[in-house]
């Protein structure tokens, strides 16, 4: 039934928004609307792109530990720049087509112990919700930078994702912020939480990170993630 739930809730968007597109494309065509099809395309683009989001996360969740809580996926070091620079081209577009500024500020190089595949996953979730939450004319921004860390053989790198978007109400902020720093397990459907936050706080829990999240209405939200080196 969870799961089912699950799905029920992250495609509800994209399937709402392909209803009776067909006939609009069709009549668009003929009446020679270019401009109206220009951006019926990008709509149907940026469905595309949460559809493939929902179905990396549904194959990310059947390989958690829902189905598997004994096997433990191990970090390995990476040098996560290139992951980063390949999302931030990927999600550019879509940022373009909805007039939002998206900007990366990333070292040369920054090697870590995480799971590729878990850092990927989380950093495509997070630059979807910014992306959804952020209107016209505001910015997105991708930074990281490294400090160290408590024992001095290693240190910490930071992964922040900010927004100047609509923000997270105090309610929802708060049963985040208490999901993340794990005194609360996450729940689909609770304060709209989709299977994205939830396999994101698995990572966070499976390769030892830390992600805070800091947000105010109307000015936007910064999720801060660190890992170690």
């Amino acid at each position: 039934d969870k799961f089912y739930t699950i799905i029920a809730h992250d495609l509800r968007s994209p399937i709402n928004s392909l209803n009776d597109m067909g006939v609009l494309l069709h009549h668009l065509i003929q009446e020679g609307k270019k401009q109206e099809l220009d951006k019926v395309i990008q709509q149907m683009e940026s469905m595309r792109q949460k559809t493939q989001l929902l179905l990396n996360n549904l194959f990310e969740w059947g390989k958690s530990q829902y189905f598997t809580p004994d096997v433990e996926e191990a970090g390995q070091p990476t040098d996560v720049v290139p992951l980063l620079q390949e999302l931030y081209q990927t999600y550019l577009p879509f940022a373009q087509a909805k007039k939002i500024a998206m900007a990366a500020e990333l070292p040369p190089r920054s090697v870590v112990s995480v799971t590729p595949g878990g850092l990927l996953m989380t950093v495509r979730n997070l630059l979807d919700n910014a992306l959804k939450n952020t209107p016209v004319g505001r910015k997105i921004m991708i930074e990281m930078s490294e400090s160290a860390a408590d024992s001095p053989a290693k240190s910490l790198s930071t992964l922040t994702i900010t927004d100047t978007g609509n923000g997270i109400a105090p309610d929802q902020l708060h049963y985040l912020q208490e999901v993340f720093a794990g005194k609360l397990k996450p729940e689909v459907g609770v304060h709209g939480l989709g299977l994205g936050m939830v396999l994101i706080h698995h990572f966070v829990q499976k390769n030892k990170a830390v992600l805070t999240v800091e947000s105010e209405v109307g000015k936007g939200t910064c999720f801060k993630l660190m890992l170690e080196a």
